[in-house]
């Protein structure tokens, strides 16, 4: 999962109901910035801000108890 700014002039609906203004940041996987992207109706332009910890796909959440 990566964190993401919406640098585009309009907001856009996320599958989860909510919405992304201009200028928000979000984390997304890969797959869902894909699928942000081929919606052209939202003109979404996304800026990725950092990649999140456990990006690399490893199993980040083993061993805290």
């Amino acid at each position: 999962m990566s964190r993401y700014r919406n640098i585009s002039s309009v907001p856009w609906p996320r599958p989860d109901g909510t919405s992304v203004t201009p200028g928000d940041e979000f984390d997304a996987t890969e797959r869902e910035e894909a699928r942000i992207l081929r919606r052209p109706q939202y003109q979404a332009r996304l800026e990725r801000v950092q990649e999140a910890p456990g990006a690399d796909g490893a199993d980040d959440s083993a061993g805290d108890g």
